[in-house]
């Protein structure tokens, strides 16, 4: 989630992000959990699309370099 400050927080941070890696090394074809994603905790959408925001930023600055 983007802060008012412009900082970029997440709600569980550490468990996040090993989620993220994980999911992301399967290329996120793999359900997190069972059901759909409306089963998910809503602080880890917030937080999975936080960390999809600034892989991408990441991604196009690396491009322009």
């Amino acid at each position: 989630m983007l802060e008012d400050d412009g900082r970029w927080e997440l709600h569980e941070p550490e468990l996040s992000q090993r989620i993220w890696k994980f999911w992301k090394s399967f290329d996120f074809s793999i359900p997190l959990f069972s059901g759909g994603i409306l089963d998910w905790p809503d602080w880890l959408i917030e937080d999975i699309q936080t960390l999809n925001f600034i892989n991408r930023l990441v991604r196009r600055d690396m491009e322009l370099d």
